[in-house]
């Protein structure tokens, strides 16, 4: 985490976060959304900056699609197609497959049914 001229660990930052528990925890509305940024933070350390996951894919390879969705999706995004492929780069699944490829022109309708369809089945 780097501020103007300051830099701080990530971990050091999430232990930091931690010791302000009763100050966010009086605000639910804050809580997850805090909890979900400092496990990405958190576990940074441990994660390669990029993992190579198949033909043409670079991947975070953090966890599944499914788990990134359940984690983000009270977060705000300009564009509602945003709040999907903003997660493809940390998803560790093979979405060789899933016809979710960053594309604008398809409808959010479109998009969500492709999503439903990918972790359905």
């Amino acid at each position: 985490m780097i501020c103007g001229p300051t830099e701080i660990d990530g971990y050091a930052f999430c232990l930091g976060v931690d010791s302000l528990k009763g100050l966010y925890e009086a605000h639910t509305d804050l809580r997850s959304l805090i909890r979900s940024v400092t496990y990405l933070i958190r576990g940074a350390i441990f994660r390669p900056n990029c993992v190579v996951s198949g033909p043409g894919r670079v991947s975070q390879d953090i966890c599944s699609l499914g788990e990134l969705i359940d984690m983000y999706h009270t977060h705000k995004a300009t564009q509602r197609h945003d709040k999907v492929y903003a997660l493809l780069g940390m998803s560790s699944d093979n979405l060789s497959k899933a016809d979710l490829l960053p594309n604008y022109e398809v409808s959010w309708e479109e998009l969500l049914h492709r999503l439903a369809k990918f972790l359905l089945y």
